[in-house]
């Protein structure tokens, strides 16, 4: 299974768009209840794509903020479009992982 990440507000407690300095990012205080849930699918064979609506300039921190706080992932993409509510029929909650068996089974229960 592929699952696509966001960071901040989902991996960090930023969640406020603002133009933050280098810095900021690399201080953003994790959410490590949620890094645990993600590194345990990466650890599962599933796929980490984070996404981000930080700009390529800002690669290199977000990766090195990654990498800081053990983050396991296959890929980042940045310049994810901002909106203050994004729908999306695949979205969940980051509280919401519970863990792989769980996910899985929500979602065969919602394509029946």
């Amino acid at each position: 299974m592929i699952y696509a990440v966001d960071l901040d507000g989902t991996l960090n407690k930023h969640d406020e768009y603002v133009e933050y300095n280098e810095d900021e990012y690399m201080n953003a205080k994790p959410r490590l209840d949620i890094i645990d849930k993600i590194n345990k699918l990466k650890l599962a064979g599933h796929t980490i794509i984070i996404y981000t609506a930080r700009f390529c300039m800002h690669y290199d921190i977000t990766k090195k903020w990654l990498d800081k706080h053990n983050v396991l992932y296959d890929r980042i993409i940045t310049g994810k479009e901002f909106a203050n509510i994004y729908v999306d029929d695949r979205a969940i909650r980051p509280e919401e992982i519970n863990d792989e068996k769980n996910i899985i089974h929500d979602i065969k229960k919602e394509m029946v």
